[in-house]
């Protein structure tokens, strides 16, 4: 199903250099010689959506707190910095990583390019016709001069995004939260939603009003999340984050996410000429080992 939302009239123009008023580091893995990697265990979370998987699946072991790949290192997968942002008339989002190669134990690193699928998904509380999913394919097909048209925007039609309690989604059918019948499952006609790529970094842009949104929708999101897949863990072309997903190694997931507004969470907005300000208010969640099953 494809949903036709009204465009909006002129506003400020697109900015080839927009202004991330929220912006944060993730964790990335360190090589360790010979072309292994290693990271905390405590760097995921998955319970509350933050997974550190930029690794080929089970191709790794744990020891004394730390996690060692033994396959696979994906760099373009491993999320370094992301941020989110408002002018008047655009919502822009942005995703730096590590690198642009594979790297394997035993083997030279082998560039590749930015292949990761890359999600930016967030959601206004209390309103359940406003949760939204932006997403392109593939990071290495975007263009280096400026935005253009290549990726898409979901919503979730049906209000079974926003989760109870401290998950971030509710999907009950434990498939791929976009393209099925839960989480964001409606395309909307905006437009293509436009992207550029820098080294590597990726931005993406959309109208907000498209969305049906205003600057004041912003103040009261419960939730705002970066994510870059490497695979597909739900055999789903159209890959999402989902609750039902297990840590247990074999499971399939290669994915890595960056919570800009974790869920529970707010954010508080100063209006300042035609920039939004945003002081987020997050709160420390317990973490969780790499290995094991979400219950």
């Amino acid at each position: 199903m494809i949903i036709v939302l009204g465009l909006i009239a002129a506003g400020s123009a697109l900015s080839q250099t927009p202004s991330y008023q929220t912006s944060l580091f993730d964790t990335t893995w360190t090589p360790i010689g010979g072309g292994a990697y290693q990271v905390s265990t405590s760097a995921e979370n998955y319970a509350y959506e933050v997974w550190e998987r930029p690794v080929e699946d089970g191709k790794w072991s744990m020891s004394a707190g730390m996690v060692t790949t033994t396959g696979k290192y994906y760099s373009y997968g491993d999320l370094q910095q992301a941020g989110f942002g408002l002018d008047t008339t655009y919502l822009y989002a942005s995703f730096t990583s590590a690198g642009d190669f594979i790297d394997e134990v035993g083997q030279s690193p082998t560039f590749i390019g930015l292949k990761a699928r890359y999600n930016f998904y967030f959601g206004v509380t209390g309103d359940l016709t406003k949760q939204f999913l932006l997403t392109i394919d593939d990071g290495s097909s975007v263009g280096t001069s400026s935005f253009g048209s290549i990726g898409k925007v979901y919503r979730d039609a049906n209000g079974n995004a926003l989760g109870s309690g401290l998950t971030i989604t509710n999907d009950s059918s434990g498939g791929a939260e976009q393209g099925l019948s839960d989480g964001f499952e409606s395309e909307i006609a905006v437009g293509s939603l436009l992207a550029k790529r820098t080294g590597t970094t990726i931005e993406l842009a959309v109208p907000y009003a498209s969305l049906g949104l205003n600057a004041a929708d912003f103040s009261q999101l419960a939730y705002a999340y970066a994510g870059l897949a490497t695979s597909n863990p739900s055999s789903n072309t159209d890959l999402f984050a989902n609750d039902q997903f297990s840590a247990t190694a074999g499971s399939g997931v290669e994915y890595d996410t960056l919570a800009l507004v974790p869920e529970p969470g707010s954010a508080v907005l100063t209006l300042s000429g035609a920039l939004i300000l945003f002081v987020i208010s997050r709160r420390r969640e317990p973490r969780k080992k790499v290995s094991g099953n979400k219950s």
